[in-house]
């Protein structure tokens, strides 16, 4: 009685194996049979390149930092969440389309958009803020300022920006020591306090920049000084170009009236608002007292060089008589005067001498030599 092999046991005798294995290149099947894979699904998450750091804000898990794939769920959770991400990755723009459906397009494209201006709209129950931070990048011009994009609501917080935010670094470090703002108007006001925070002191270094340039000009008056006061303005255009945005922006975000923001982050937010506009303030001064110095500057190379001219005016203007008589006595023709006199030279010369002492006389009654 012969029983017949399972494929098992088919694939486990050798003779069996061989004859399937001749059985195959007789029928022209010479493939290898192959373990079969699952392709797996794509994670609902956010590319890794597109995230610079995510953490859970507040509750049990607060301080925890959350991984890229199925942040996305994490964001959407009751739970208050934060998340940063790089607007130059591709996948952004697509991720908030995903995550945050209910933004219009308006918001998004503002989201993304890296020259964004200063701004401060309350969209439904959430916020769409932009401000602008102090470059850190080393090598780079502090003044090149980057454009901070956020959107709030009540359940989480994503902020981009195209490159390091110090602000934001300072938050990371709070959150890394436990001491992370817990709310969405509590982390707003933390980011507005440090953004001033870090202003303050470039305006101030430019403050006394201008003040020594304001000495230099005054004391010691020199055509390289015009660089450098060209250098000072340029930084001031290019703080003029968002501090006094920033600080509208500021005072749209106290008047918006969003429940978002408590009576203690209104409080702070407005301290803040109020040093920008100090801060704006201080650099239109700036901007002025640069006109005032380039003019001042420019006046007084002027002056100097008209004095310059003048002295050498009077010079030519005492020379010149003295010049004719001397050509004209010098011309090699007969009848010369004293041409054949031992002592003519001599008395031509106390003659011019005369001649110049008479003219600086007269110069000097009409008050061309002072």
């Amino acid at each position: 009685m012969t029983t017949e092999k399972s494929s098992d046991d088919r694939r486990a005798d050798p003779e069996t194996a061989d004859a399937d294995t001749a059985e195959n290149l007789v029928s022209g099947d010479t493939s290898t049979p192959r373990p079969q894979h699952t392709i797996p699904e794509a994670p609902d998450g956010l590319p890794q390149d597109c995230l610079h750091c995510a953490y859970v804000l507040a509750g049990q898990d607060r301080g925890r930092a959350l991984d890229p794939i199925g942040i996305g769920s994490d964001l959407a959770s009751p739970v208050f969440t934060w998340a940063h991400l790089d607007d130059r990755s591709p996948g952004a723009r697509d991720w908030l389309r995903a995550h945050l459906p209910d933004l219009e397009d308006w918001v998004i494209d503002g989201l993304t958009r890296p020259d964004a201006h200063s701004r401060a709209t309350r969209v439904g129950g959430g916020l769409f803020i932009v401000l602008r931070s102090i470059n850190v990048i080393a090598g780079a011009d502090p003044l090149d300022m980057i454009a901070l994009r956020i959107w709030v609501d009540d359940k989480a917080i994503v902020t981009l920006s195209n490159d390091p935010v110090h602000a934001l670094d300072e938050v990371t470090h709070l959150v890394a020591h436990g001491d992370a703002p817990t709310t969405p108007g509590a982390f707003i006001a933390a980011i507005v306090r440090r953004l001033a925070d870090q202003l303050e002191p470039v305006v101030e270094a430019l403050e006394d920049q201008v003040d020594a340039l304001e000495a230099n000009v005054v004391e010691q008056p020199d055509p390289a000084l015009r660089r450098e006061i060209a250098a000072r303005r340029l930084g001031v255009v290019k703080l003029r170009r968002h501090a006094p945005s920033q600080a509208e922006a500021l005072g749209a975000l106290l008047s918006s009236g969003s429940p978002l923001l408590l009576d203690r982050d209104l409080r702070q937010i407005s301290e803040n608002h109020a040093r920008m506009r100090r801060l704006s303030e201080n650099v239109d001064e700036l901007r002025d007292s640069l006109v005032v110095l380039r003019d001042d500057l420019t006046g007084q190379l002027s002056d100097r060089l008209n004095r310059h001219m003048y002295i050498l005016a009077v010079i030519s203007g005492v020379f010149l008589p003295l010049t004719f008589v001397t050509g004209l006595l010098g011309i090699n023709v007969e009848g010369i005067p004293g041409a054949r006199e031992v002592d003519a030279f001599w008395f031509v010369t106390a003659g011019l001498v005369a001649f110049a002492g008479v003219l600086v006389v007269i110069l000097r009654w009409f008050h061309w030599m002072e």
